[in-house]
């Protein structure tokens, strides 16, 4: 596929969206079930807000982040 000469990637990707990012546990566990299914398939996600503290009362402009698993929870960064 081609536009304007420049050739566009044709492979398939998945998105994952989000209402809101509290911890990330739900994102991190829905692109998890999405690499099992299929490891080669590119998997990003997106959420329209994300929580800055953990009462969830404030929200921050976008911002691309990780969010990484750890023992008893996950962990996002920048938080």
């Amino acid at each position: 596929m081609s536009l304007s000469g420049q050739v566009l990637d044709a492979r398939p990707s998945i998105i994952v969206v989000d209402d809101l990012v509290t911890k990330g546990a739900t994102l991190l566990a829905a692109t998890t079930r999405v690499r099992e299914a299929d490891p080669s398939v590119p998997v990003r996600v997106f959420a329209i807000a994300r929580t800055t503290n953990m009462d969830g009362t404030a929200f921050m402009v976008p911002v691309e982040g990780r969010i990484f698993p750890s023992f008893d929870s996950t962990r996002r960064e920048p938080w």
